[in-house]
C-alpha cells in the first residue's frame, strides 16, 4: 500500500469518532429514548472500529436485534451483539468459520428449513433442482459437509441473476476498503463465501454440518 493511502492520526480519529456517534444515535433511535452506552458498550464499539467492522454491519445487527427483541421485555444492550458482530464480521473477512455445535435436533430442524425452502419455489426454479438433489443426496446418506459446500459454491447461479448480482455488489462495496490488504486469491474466497452466507440467511437455509465441519 502507498503511503499516501494511509489515513493520518487525526484522520482515524475522526472516523472513529463519526462510527461511535452513529452507532450511538441510531441505538437510541431504535430503542426509542435516549441510552446511555456503558464502558463495556464503548469498548465494544471501539474493537468492531479497530477491526475494520463496516458501519452498515452493525447497524444491520442492531435493527435485528431489537426486532427480536420487540415486545419482548427489556431491550438488549449493544454489548450483548459483541458475539454476533464478530461472528459475522469473521464469516466477510476471515471467509472461515466453523460450523457452531448443533444437536440432532436442531441438525434435523435444518433439514425441514432446506425442504421448506423447497416447497416454496417454483418447480421450475434453478434453486428448486438443486435443492432437491442435495435432498435427495442427503438421504442416501452422503455426508452433510460436502452438501453445505456444494449448496455454498452453486447458491449465486441456483438463484435468479438479479438477486445474486445485489448481493456481490453489497459484498463487494463492503470489501472494497481491503483489497489492499488482503491477498487476491483470499479475497476472491471471502467475497464468495459472503455471497453464499447471506443468499443462506436470504432463503433460509442453515448449514446443516455438525461441529468440526468444514466452513
Amino acid at each position: 500500500m502507498d503511503a499516501r493511502d494511509v489515513p493520518s492520526d487525526a484522520a482515524r480519529t475522526t472516523e472513529a469518532s463519526r462510527f461511535a456517534r452513529t452507532i450511538e444515535r441510531r441505538w437510541s433511535e431504535l430503542l426509542g429514548e435516549a441510552v446511555v452506552l456503558s464502558r463495556r458498550d464503548w469498548a465494544c464499539i471501539g474493537a468492531w472500529h479497530a477491526r475494520g467492522v463496516p458501519l452498515g454491519l452493525v447497524l444491520e445487527l442492531m435493527q435485528q436485534a431489537c426486532e427480536q427483541r420487540r415486545g419482548r421485555g427489556r431491550p438488549p444492550r449493544l454489548s450483548s451483539l459483541h458475539a454476533a458482530v464478530e461472528q459475522t464480521w469473521s464469516v466477510v473477512v476471515e471467509g472461515r468459520r466453523r460450523a457452531p455445535a448443533v444437536d440432532e435436533g436442531q441438525a434435523a430442524a435444518g433439514v425441514e428449513a432446506w425442504r421448506h425452502a423447497l416447497r416454496d419455489l417454483p418447480a421450475d426454479a434453478a434453486l428448486a433442482a438443486l435443492l432437491g438433489d442435495l435432498l435427495d443426496r442427503l438421504e442416501r446418506g452422503e455426508a452433510p459437509e460436502n452438501l453445505d459446500a456444494e449448496l455454498d459454491e452453486r447458491l449465486a447461479v441456483a438463484v435468479p441473476p438479479g438477486e445474486s448480482e445485489a448481493v456481490e455488489r453489497e459484498v463487494a462495496a463492503e470489501l472494497a476498503p481491503y483489497r489492499s490488504r488482503i491477498d487476491a486469491a483470499l479475497l476472491e474466497r471471502t467475497f464468495r463465501r459472503a455471497v453464499a452466507v447471506r443468499l443462506r440467511r436470504r432463503y433460509d437455509l442453515p448449514r446443516l454440518a455438525q461441529r468440526g465441519s468444514p466452513p
